[in-house]
């Protein structure tokens, strides 16, 4: 997830976005942004278990509460097609993902390289 995250603040939303000539390029990302909240948050089934469910579950509702947040700013500079909000937004978002993320969860992401090695 910070991979992509990362990918597309760099490569689509700091440099010139090539999808953005087609007319695809906003809703490809909203798009994508509404398909990794729902993977987050699944349906609230019993069967179905989403990563938010289990952040909640381990009593982490501040960080829970933070990432929602960052979603729903990230989402709404999408929408409202701004490419310099949505690639601070994204990068907010991506954060959230080294670190409110994997702290809630418990979950120790180990050794990460930012120069490419």
């Amino acid at each position: 997830m910070v991979q992509r995250l990362e990918y597309v603040k760099k490569r689509k939303l700091d440099a010139i976005p090539d999808a953005r000539l087609s007319g695809a390029f906003w809703a490809n990302q909203s798009a994508m942004l509404e398909n990794v909240q729902a993977v987050m948050t699944q349906d609230g089934q019993a069967d179905d278990f989403g990563l938010f469910d289990l952040m909640n579950e381990r009593g982490q509702s501040a960080a829970l509460a933070t990432v929602t947040a960052s979603f729903e700013k990230v989402r709404g500079d999408a929408t409202a097609m701004n490419q310099a909000a949505t690639s601070t937004s994204m990068g907010a978002l991506e954060q959230n993902f080294r670190n409110e993320v994997p702290d809630a969860l418990g979950v120790d992401l180990g050794l990460h390289f930012s120069d490419g090695d």
